[in-house]
């Protein structure tokens, strides 16, 4: 008797202007005359506005709505904390209206983004979270799509202490966002660049908003040669409760880091972030087979390799953030790059891409449409001995425009890697792959190979991968494109960790 009086206390139902709505435990919704969900209320915030793409006649069952429609019928089922639904013919469509939303791979980015087929997504508003599972999710003009077709449901729950600081973070202004303990680095999934094969170093730097009498700080978990746990003091300014303080830590991770302000004996504030690494950094640059250009995402299979947009890191799963071209949202080599390097040499792998796609070496160079500038700006970011070297994969756009004659070319590379070096404020290998391919028809440019193979023998640049040699079906299109499918994209990314294995090797 128990049970059947709190299912009744959890479907309440009511009709109020042309709309049947339920009650759960923490949402309302409601289902207009035609059968769209006009609205999903929790914690006060409006998630949904009806798409009214539904259009056919309701009947309410205890708690379930069937809507027959002309294509077939809509089926409704609404629990405590979640909305069944059947699409038996047509579609079910709804815009999400929250302003965060969260992806397959727990990337949090605000609302609306330009990246679609997202069979699960979550959407942040107010202090609820709603799980999206079973959709397609698209974004036309500034409008967001969740459509599906057969069974999906969303589910409606509470946001945890993590997913309100993301949500927080893109929501709120740098002055809301202050708390007692400020870290601004390390972030989570922050990559240090080791500086020996064993050794390297870790920066804390932030403030604080409370008078306290000391700062500590600890790192723990497993680093190549063992598992470490160790606390120590960190400096900070009296005055302004400022810190900047670089600890050697040996390679690996990934690391838990924690830093706590003491009043007396008592704790004051403390900050915790669960991964922190010292590895290997590199920076991605080029066209488009640099870049999110492929013919599908793909993720980083490791757990151990995460990306830098410029101003946060994250897993490094497609796509890659912070790029100069940020339209594109579909595949790269990144996540199968990390995941080879991370099995050869079992440190975190960090990424920065920057590339941009159907672009010249020529609108690399200095002075030219900022490509240069975004590229240096972000190896100023890491600093000198930041990353490990720069990833090059630029040629197609050359031979498409036909030029390629091969002095040209390899003055404007020999150009654009000293004057990085200038930039930069520090010398760091560049590789560079070989690459002309255009179709099938068309798999290689002489001249273009020529410019690469000449930066390999004179040593401007360190040998890169031939990705010419991925053909059939290593190319998007059925084998007729000139981007890469995930296969191809695997197979990229192994190829990459092999020559800079090379090198690697040879310098650890």
């Amino acid at each position: 008797m128990r049970k059947y009086f709190l299912l009744l206390a959890i479907f309440i139902l009511t009709s109020v202007a042309h709309a049947t709505s339920f009650t759960g435990e923490n949402y309302t919704a409601a289902i207009d005359d035609g059968g769209n969900l006009a609205s999903l209320v929790s914690g006060g915030f409006e998630f949904v506005r009806s798409a009214d793409a539904v259009k056919g006649k309701a009947t309410v069952s205890g708690s379930q709505v069937t809507v027959i429609t002309d294509a077939g019928k809509i089926v409704y089922t609404f629990e405590k904390d979640k909305i069944d639904v059947r699409a038996q013919g047509g579609k079910f469509v709804f815009v999400p209206l929250a302003p965060v939303i969260r992806t397959p791979d727990t990337r949090y980015a605000p609302m609306p983004v330009p990246v679609h087929n997202f069979r699960k997504a979550a959407f942040l508003g107010g202090g609820s979270l709603i799980v999206c599972d079973g959709f397609s999710f698209s974004v036309e003009g500034d409008t967001p799509y969740a459509t599906a077709e057969g069974a999906c449901s969303i589910t409606i729950r509470p946001m945890t202490e993590a997913e309100r600081g993301e949500y927080d973070r893109y929501t709120k202004t740098a002055a809301e966002l202050r708390s007692d303990l400020n870290l601004l680095t390390p972030q989570n999934y922050t990559v240090f660049q080791r500086k020996t094969k064993y050794g390297g170093a870790v920066s804390f730097r932030g403030d604080t908003n409370i008078a306290y009498d000391a700062l500590k700080g600890r790192i723990a978990g497993n680093g190549l040669k063992g598992r470490i746990d160790r606390t120590f003091d960190i400096p900070f300014d009296k005055i302004t409760g400022a810190f900047d303080e670089t600890v050697p830590v040996p390679a690996g991770g990934w690391y838990t880091v924690t830093v706590t302000a003491y009043k007396g004996s008592k704790v004051a504030a403390q900050r915790t972030i669960a991964h922190v690494g010292v590895g290997e950094v590199f920076i991605g640059a080029g066209q488009s087979n640099s870049v999110n250009s492929a013919q599908y995402q793909i993720i980083q299979k490791s757990g151990m390799v995460s990306s830098f947009d410029g101003e946060m890191w994250r897993l490094a799963n497609d796509p890659q953030f912070g790029v100069h071209e940020p339209g594109n949202r579909n595949g790269s080599y990144y996540p199968a790059f990390g995941d080879a390097m991370y099995a050869r040499y079992k440190v975190p792998i960090g990424i920065a891409s920057t590339g941009h796609g159907a672009t010249i070496i020529e609108q690399w160079l200095p002075g030219g449409p900022g490509l240069f500038d975004y590229t240096v700006g972000r190896m100023k970011q890491f600093g000198v001995g930041g990353f490990r070297a720069v990833l090059w994969h630029q040629g197609e756009t050359s031979v498409g425009l036909k030029l390629t004659d091969p002095d040209t070319e390899y003055r404007n590379m020999h150009r654009l890697i000293n004057a990085s070096y200038e930039a930069a404020g520090w010398c760091f290998p560049w590789f560079v792959a070989k690459v002309s391919y255009q179709s099938p028809e068309e798999p290689i440019d002489e001249n273009m190979r020529t410019v690469h193979q000449r930066l390999w023998d004179t040593g401007v640049a360190l040998q890169g991968p031939d990705t010419d040699t991925l053909t059939g079906d290593m190319r998007d299109c059925d084998g007729k494109g000139i981007h890469l499918s995930p296969k191809g994209l695997r197979r990229h990314g192994e190829m990459w960790a092999e020559c800079v294995s090379k090198y690697l090797d040879k310098i650890l």
